[in-house]
């Protein structure tokens, strides 16, 4: 079999059923037991990773660490501490309903990777050895030969062998909100956007009508969900300029609030207070 470098590089939908066949060592038999449980080995599950995430406590807390947040906590203290509960609670109030706001926007995305991982189907039916069977979407390795009916959650991405008035729904992966038509016999000579290719299939999109097979190119984080669920995870946490302008205001804020009580106390020291 090919190198996996040499597969992950290649545009399979510039290639013919045949030709998507020959490169993945394959056929329309599907493969055997044994050869699935070699390339299960070295590919490892069709699965997405999950690389851990920040717990809702965390997400919570991560709310109270910018400067102007802080400074309001500062207010509502001392006014508690001087008694003028109605301007405590309302700042309180305040720190609060902030906090919740930002802790309901953080945690849905959080949990877009979950709702990546929900995209899957326990079980789907492969051609073995020639012969129909059930197996494990987690099973599924580049080379294996998917049948695809209506109502079936496409389980990796793949080069269709065969196609019979058969419609997927894109729009998970490309927004497309209409169906689009598939053709096994489609070859493009340029480079194609994955909206475009009618001639394969990816993970996560939902067959609405027909039949048909796929040849298995990609699975687990080489999918185009796959993709995306990395980049996802890998996107690090950046402060908007509005929140940069807020933690510059509140700098000045909290400099200016102690220079008027440096002041006010070096008033009171002149006094005799």
């Amino acid at each position: 079999m090919p190198a996996e470098t040499t597969l992950t590089d290649l545009n399979w939908y510039q290639l013919d059923a045949a030709a998507a066949l020959d490169q993945l060592a394959t056929s329309e038999a599907g493969l055997s037991e044994a050869e699935a449980a070699q390339r299960l080995a070295t590919h490892g599950p069709n699965e997405l990773e999950d690389r851990g995430g920040r717990s809702s406590f965390q997400i919570f807390v991560s709310q109270f660490r910018d400067l102007f947040t802080v400074i309001l906590v500062v207010a509502a203290v001392i006014s508690a501490f001087l008694e003028d509960w109605i301007e405590a609670v309302a700042i309180l109030a305040i720190i609060i309903l902030n906090a919740v706001m930002g802790f309901v926007q953080e945690k849905k995305a959080e949990e877009a990777m979950a709702a990546l991982k929900r995209m899957s189907v326990p079980e789907v039916t492969v051609i073995r050895s020639g012969e129909t069977v059930i197996t494990t979407s987690s099973d599924i390795v580049p080379g294996d030969i998917v049948v695809l009916e209506t109502g079936n959650i496409i389980p990796a991405d793949g080069r269709l062998i065969e196609a019979v008035n058969l419609d997927v729904e894109e729009a998970p992966l490309t927004g497309e909100s209409v169906p689009v038509s598939k053709d096994a016999d489609k070859v493009y000579r340029s480079e194609a956007a994955v909206a475009d290719r009618q001639n394969s299939v990816y993970r996560g999109t939902t067959v609405t009508r027909g039949r048909g097979t796929v040849a298995v190119t990609d699975t687990g984080m080489q999918t185009e969900l796959g993709r995306i669920a990395g980049l996802l995870q890998s996107v690090e946490e950046e402060r908007t300029p509005l929140q940069r302008r807020l933690d510059h205001l509140a700098k000045v804020l909290a400099m200016v609030a102690l220079g008027i009580v440096g002041l006010l106390f070096a008033i009171g020291i002149a006094q005799g207070e």
